[in-house]
């Protein structure tokens, strides 16, 4: 395999890894939201916070501000993109809304694995470093086999 194949392989198994792995993908995400603000203006709110976010604004507002399939029993709230609050119980499935896997991986490989974001994995953080350094002269120092059982147990253990 060639360096770009090699860096290709461990590409696709981070990619795998989040799109098999929803808890990961949420931590991936929060981790980079909570350092820098990956999210932007996307963001969940515990349910029960809500009397706390709206505290200080009239009934009126809030009724106004309410999207119509607004579910209270449901574990998370959102400002829409129309200002609406609106409701979802799948934090995996609100983050896909507004990123791909790809998107989530590339900015993560690009920015911010290089962070001591403490509530990534390891493992994860151990793809990225080897994806980012990997040369030429890696490829020289392992065989395919060695390579792809290095990525493969690095994935293994997440």
């Amino acid at each position: 395999m060639t360096t770009e194949e090699r860096k290709q392989y461990i590409y696709d198994t981070m990619k795998m890894a989040l799109e098999n792995d929803n808890s990961l993908m949420i931590e991936v995400v929060e981790s980079m939201d909570n350092y820098d603000g990956f999210l932007n203006e996307y963001r969940l709110y515990n349910m029960s916070e809500i009397d706390d976010i709206l505290y200080g604004r009239l009934p009126s507002e809030v009724i106004h501000m309410l999207a119509p399939d607004f579910d209270e029993s449901c574990d998370y709230f959102y400002f829409n993109g129309n200002g609406w609050l609106a409701s979802c119980d799948d934090k995996a499935e609100f983050y896909l809304e507004y990123n791909t896997i790809e998107e989530i991986l590339d900015s993560y490989i690009d920015k911010y694995y290089h962070y001591d974001l403490s509530r990534c994995y390891d493992n994860f953080k151990e793809l990225a470093e080897l994806y980012d350094e990997y040369t030429d002269d890696d490829t020289e120092e392992e065989t395919d086999d060695e390579f792809k059982g290095r990525v493969d147990d690095l994935y293994a253990e997440l």
